[in-house]
């Protein structure tokens, strides 16, 4: 198993200086940290994976530290209810794709896959003193009357909310929030919410905000790299694609994502102080961002999008539209560029599997 000085979290670099904030952005990175007094729990089934949360949550066996449960390879189907997790003084790790001793991983999200059925919400995980992180599984088929079908996140304690390598798709709500509903903060602490390098596609929610809603009353956001797309609501007007939220004094950036093809607005944003960068948006809507980089409203030219193939053909002019690189490795596992131009959504297409750039 990986030890806890292995665990990955996020740091941002709190930096806006009247210009768009690559230099803070591209210095925002993955860093290992001590997650002190961790167990470590190497799960292969729907009851295992319940049983390591029901221990890691409060009155377990396992409450009082930060907890790292790795998957196995497999499908993980809910019953009853969502796999949950809850914690008022610690925090949680669940990562994908691990072998038979959870000892070596593949960056591969389709290993292990969560699942609802269609009859439950999938992956509730709440701390109020500790980190959250999921990355590198699948998160599908949720049903629920609230919000949230497929992810819900709330993370309080002044820590690290992150989702990475994720893929979300096909959940529905009968509320908002199909795909993920994230809160991050509660205004007077110093919460960082990511999301990063994940495929959102196929969500619905009746009330809209289809692909999801994040939410920060913390001290910033960085939602960088991301797909969103074939979101869908039957809101007259509503929302198909995701709903991005902060407080006054959130650095909020949201950069080299993709938002096309959902139900009448891509992205809708809360509040105007946010650093909008290199993305391509279908429409936007909401508050007017304070930074507005270079963004455009193109078809991205996906290779199979009926077929869930949603890397960037060839003819796509999104190749090479970054000038700033952020991030560390694609959906794919493959590396992002650590310099030059980069491509944004999910899928890194114009760099070799060593991370340079290609001609």
């Amino acid at each position: 198993m990986h030890s806890g000085s292995d665990v990955l979290v996020r740091t941002r670099i709190a930096a806006r200086a009247g210009a768009f904030p690559w230099a803070a952005l591209t210095a925002y990175a993955l860093i290992a940290t001590a997650n002190v007094g961790a167990h470590e729990f190497c799960v292969a089934t729907a009851s295992d994976l319940e049983a390591a949360l029901t221990a890691a949550s409060d009155g377990g066996a396992f409450a009082g530290e930060n907890n790292d449960i790795d998957l196995r390879p497999g499908t993980y189907t809910t019953s009853g209810g969502p796999f949950h997790y809850t914690n008022a003084t610690r925090g949680l790790s669940l990562i994908g794709g691990y072998d038979a001793g959870c000892v070596n991983r593949l960056n591969d999200p389709t290993l292990s896959v969560l699942d609802g059925g269609h009859a439950t919400p999938v992956l509730e995980l709440h701390s109020q003193g500790g980190a959250l992180e999921v990355d590198w599984v699948t998160i599908q088929n949720g049903e629920t009357t609230g919000a949230g079908a497929g992810l819900y996140l709330e993370g309080t304690g002044g820590q690290v909310t992150s989702v990475s390598d994720v893929i979300i798709r096909n959940n529905h709500a009968a509320d908002i929030a199909g795909g993920i509903y994230a809160t991050v903060g509660n205004n007077a602490s110093s919460d960082d919410l990511f999301v990063e390098s994940s495929l959102i596609v196929g969500n619905s929610a009746d009330n809209g905000s289809s692909a999801g809603v994040l939410i920060v009353h913390g001290a910033g956001a960085t939602i960088a790299g991301n797909t969103v797309s074939v979101n869908t609501t039957t809101l007259a007007n509503g929302i198909g694609g995701l709903t991005f939220s902060g407080n006054a004094t959130c650095n909020c950036a949201v950069v080299n994502n993709i938002f096309w093809d959902n139900a009448n607005i891509g992205l809708w944003l809360g509040n105007s102080n946010v650093a909008l960068g290199y993305n391509d948006i279908g429409t936007l809507a909401g508050s007017t961002p304070e930074e507005d980089v270079g963004n455009v409203s193109v078809a991205p030219h996906f290779v199979d999008r009926d077929n869930g193939n949603f890397h960037l053909a060839g003819n796509s002019t999104l190749l090479g539209l970054t000038p700033n690189p952020i991030g560390n490795l694609d959906l794919d596992g493959h590396p992002r560029p650590r310099f030059g131009h980069a491509d944004p959504g999910a899928y890194e297409e114009t760099i070799f599997a060593d991370g340079f750039e290609a001609d």
